[in-house]
Order: C-alpha cells, then sequence, then structure tokens
C-alpha cells in the first residue's frame, strides 16, 4: 500500500478525499465545482445567461448555462454559491430554500452535501459541514472550462460558515456593494475576503446541489512539504522544538522536530522556507515538486514559488490541520521573487515586525501576504519542505 494513503489513514487526513467508493456499489459522478468563465455585474439578471430571471434564480440559470456550454455532466445540477436577505447559500447547496437559522424550511437542519471536486478532478472542498469548519482543500480557480482563473473576485454575498452577509447587491439586483470571496484562497477567503467591492464586475462560484459520492485522490510518492502545528513568536529560539537553536538554525529544528514527531520520510531532510538576509531557496540542495500530505501538489519547482503563484496553498499541518489565517498566519520574511524583508532580527527577537503567509493563499504574492508586517510577539507557523534528493519513496512505513 501506498504511503500517502497509510498516512492519510494513520493521521485521519482529509478522510473524505483519501477514501473511494466501494468497488461492488455502482460508481457515482463525483460532485463538481468551478468558477464562471464569465464576469459581469452584480445585477445578476443583467447576465447573458440570466434567461430572464433575476436574483438567485439569475445566479442558479447562470451556473446551468455555464455547465452546459461546457458539456459538464448533469448541467442542471449547478447552482450559485449565492445567499441574500432571505436564503443562505448553505440551504441553497442542499437544494432548500430558506436560512440555516430557520433550518432551511426543514424539521432538523440538512447536513452531508458535498464534497466537491474541481473540473479537472482535484479536490476542492469537503462536505459542507466540514467545509465550513475549515476543510477546503484547493482555492476555486478553474473556470467550466478548465482554464485557470487567478486572483479573481467571486460573487457570494456568503459568509464561511454558508450565511448571508450584510452586503449583496442589494439581493444581486441594484448596483451597490457586495461581500466577495477570491479564486486564490481556501477556507474562509474563498468566500469572504475583508472588506467590501463594488458590484461592477465579479465571477460566480458554481457547485452541483446535494451529496455525493467520497473523492479520490492518486498519493503522489513524491516530496512533502507542510505547515507546522507548532506556533512560536518571532524569536524562533523560545520553541520548545528549536532544540537549543536560534534564527535559522531553530526554524529548520523546528520542521525537523515536527516531521519526525509526524514520523514523515526522512525527517531530517526538512528545512523552513524563512529568510533572514537571504533568498531561502538558497539553503536547499533540491528543487520541487512538493506535495502536501493529503496529495495535493502543493508547487512544482522554485521557479514557480518565485512567480508568485504556488499550485495550492501549504495549509495542511503535519498532523492533518488545515490551517487558515483565523488562527495564524506563517513567518516568511521574503516576497514572491525571493527578495527578502523584515524578519524579527533574524527570527531572533520578540519584539520588531517580520513579514507573513496566509495560510489559505495560493497567490498573487505567495509567499508574502497582503499585510506588510506582523509583531513579533505574535504566535505563527512556519512552512517546512523537504530537501530530500528522493523523489519517490513506496512502501515507507
Amino acid at each position: 500500500m501506498n504511503l500517502l494513503i497509510k498516512r492519510g489513514r494513520r493521521f485521519g487526513i482529509a478522510s473524505a478525499i483519501l477514501l473511494a467508493a466501494s468497488a461492488s456499489a455502482p460508481a457515482l459522478a463525483a460532485k463538481q465545482a468551478f468558477v464562471t468563465s464569465i464576469a459581469d455585474s452584480g445585477i445578476l439578471g443583467n447576465w447573458a445567461d440570466a434567461g430572464g430571471n433575476v436574483g438567485l434564480a439569475a445566479g442558479d440559470a447562470i451556473c446551468v448555462a455555464r455547465a452546459t456550454a461546457a458539456n459538464l455532466p448533469n448541467p442542471g445540477d449547478y447552482v450559485a454559491w449565492l445567499s441574500d436577505s432571505t436564503n443562505d447559500a448553505y440551504c441553497r447547496i442542499h437544494g432548500f430554500n430558506g436560512t440555516k437559522a430557520n433550518l432551511c424550511g426543514q424539521a432538523t437542519l440538512p447536513a452531508g452535501a458535498g464534497p466537491w471536486q474541481r473540473v479537472d478532478g482535484t479536490p476542492f472542498m469537503a462536505v459542507i459541514e466540514r467545509a465550513i469548519e475549515g476543510d477546503v482543500y484547493m482555492p476555486l480557480s478553474l473556470d467550466e472550462f478548465g482554464a485557470t482563473v487567478n486572483n479573481q473576485r467571486l460573487y457570494t454575498g456568503t459568509t464561511p460558515d454558508g450565511t448571508v452577509t450584510d452586503l449583496h447587491c442589494g439581493n444581486w439586483l441594484i448596483d451597490d456593494d457586495v461581500r466577495v470571496g477570491s479564486t486564490s484562497q481556501t477556507y474562509p477567503g474563498w468566500t469572504q475576503v475583508a472588506g467590501r467591492a463594488f458590484c461592477n464586475s465579479g465571477r460566480l462560484a458554481c457547485m452541483q446541489k446535494g451529496a455525493g459520492p467520497a473523492l479520490s485522490l492518486p498519493p503522489s510518492g513524491g516530496k512533502q512539504a507542510f505547515i507546522t502545528r507548532e506556533l512560536s513568536t518571532g524569536n524562533l529560539g523560545t520553541s520548545p522544538l528549536a532544540g537549543g537553536n536560534s534564527g535559522l538554525a531553530a526554524a529548520d529544528a523546528i520542521c525537523r522536530n515536527s516531521a519526525q514527531a509526524a514520523n514523515l520520510y526522512e525527517p531530517q531532510s526538512y528545512k523552513a522556507y524563512i529568510a533572514a538576509g537571504s533568498n531561502p531557496a538558497a539553503r536547499f540542495q533540491n528543487d520541487g515538486p512538493w506535495f502536501r500530505l493529503d496529495g495535493v501538489r502543493f508547487a512544482d519547482d522554485f521557479a514557480q514559488i518565485s512567480s508568485g503563484f504556488v499550485r495550492a496553498p501549504l495549509n495542511l499541518t503535519e498532523t492533518g490541520l488545515y490551517r487558515n489565517s483565523f488562527v495564524n498566519y506563517a513567518w516568511t520574511g521574503v516576497d514572491n521573487n525571493g527578495s527578502f524583508g523584515v524578519n524579527c532580527s533574524g527570527w531572533n527577537a520578540s519584539s520588531g515586525a517580520g513579514w507573513t503567509s496566509l495560510p489559505e493563499a495560493n497567490g498573487p504574492r505567495w509567499p508574502r501576504s497582503y499585510l506588510d508586517s506582523v509583531g513579533c510577539s505574535l504566535l505563527q507557523a512556519l512552512y517546512c519542505l523537504s530537501d530530500s534528493d528522493l523523489l519517490f519513496r513506496y512502501g515507507f512505513d
């Protein structure tokens, strides 16, 4: 049995995406999701694909039309991930109207919609009750034709828990303000990023409603990367996992001790992707690709990292927890082009400031977040990449 399958079971990592349906049962089509290839105003009835509908009905008609244009299976099952003043996206994704507060009009609150994959077959997010708690695996950055749509606004009017926000283009009827998500983030930013936006141009997130089969993800067998469960101030030597080291040596020790405790392959090969006066890529002997512990490809190589967009957020810890900025950021001290910046005095101080990264983002300036810096007294995680010269290690346990 392959390493990642075994490790996924051991740690409970994304069990919904690592378990395939029974071979004896009829194969069911996985639920899919995409972002529309077309952007238009928040007055959804004005879209060419609205079919004479307005508001939420227009959003759903747009999704069905886009799925039909791309010859996706069961196009009539798609609804837009949208809320308005009387309907929450959480309810709509189950096929009901109403709000979570009124149980979507049912005797009990519906559950079990999803999980979803993107149109390229990679996992998007878990069943809805887990997704609203943080289990979103990849940004929804592919349109109905499979083309990449990075760093674009998604009309949602929906909070991370699937309920309506305060701004939604006046129920998607007028040119007002709106809360939006991003095609370059997982939880929570995929559905709501900070601030407000105008209703002049945005895309829709389209998802098939109802429950579907568990998703299957072939393990990679490649070099691994993770974000640490351990959090530390900018004075990394104070971490109990630093082993008496300081600065960059403390960062590497935290990564290696975290990998050792999680029984990862070649734990002493791990190094922190963090800067203290030079490009962190220069500290590695070997290039990518790297994969998260759930098998999702994180980055092809350092050239891709330097481009500002990686394939997937590095948001999964060595213990199987999906991180997000509601909880913490990651210390990096580096911009997307490898240039270095503020770094808590070489990661030796709990005063001053250091550059950080959003765990849920895969761009556009990965690994630097939209914040220039945060205080070094705050607890943050680290990104850890294997520097092993082995690409494959099947059978390791």
